[in-house]
C-alpha cells in the first residue's frame, strides 16, 4: 500500500506518516450491495463509533444520517458498510458528509456518480458566494 507523506508541522520540519494515511477502511464493488436501512435507529459497535449517548443513532434526522455515515466510512469494516448504509440515503447525503480525504477520494475514484453529487456542491456554493 502507497503511503502519503504530509509534514506534521513541527520546527524542524520532519515529515512523518500520520494515521489517516494508512488507517483501512472498506469501499465496495456497487453501490447496489448497500442494504442497509433507511429509517429507524442503527446500533453501532463500540469499533465504529465511540461517542457520548451510545451506540444508538437515529437515521430520523439528518444529524443522526451524518454521524452513522461518517462513523461507517470511515471506521467500518466491508461487511458493516454492506449492512448500515443505504445506497438511495448514501447518494442524498454524500455531497456534505466530512469525510477524510482519502476516504471521499476512494469513493469518488470508484463511484463517479458520488464525485459528480460533490461537484454539484461545489459549483452551488461558489454560485452563492463567489
Amino acid at each position: 500500500m502507497a503511503t502519503t507523506t504530509r509534514r506534521s508541522g513541527n520546527a524542524l520540519g520532519e515529515s512523518r506518516v500520520l494515521i489517516d494515511d494508512v488507517k483501512p477502511f472498506a469501499v465496495v464493488d456497487d453501490l447496489a450491495e448497500l442494504s442497509g436501512p433507511s429509517r429507524g435507529v442503527v446500533t453501532l459497535d463500540h469499533s465504529i463509533l465511540w461517542a457520548p449517548g451510545g451506540p444508538d443513532v437515529s437515521l430520523d434526522t439528518i444529524g443522526g444520517v451524518r454521524l452513522v455515515y461518517r462513523a461507517v466510512l470511515s471506521e467500518g469494516t466491508r461487511a458493516d458498510v454492506v449492512a448500515i448504509l443505504n445506497r438511495d440515503l448514501l447518494t442524498r447525503v454524500w455531497a456534505r458528509l466530512t469525510l477524510p480525504r482519502r476516504v471521499r477520494k476512494a469513493w469518488e475514484d470508484r463511484f463517479p456518480e458520488l464525485k459528480a453529487l460533490s461537484e454539484e456542491l461545489d459549483h452551488q456554493l461558489a454560485a452563492q458566494y463567489g
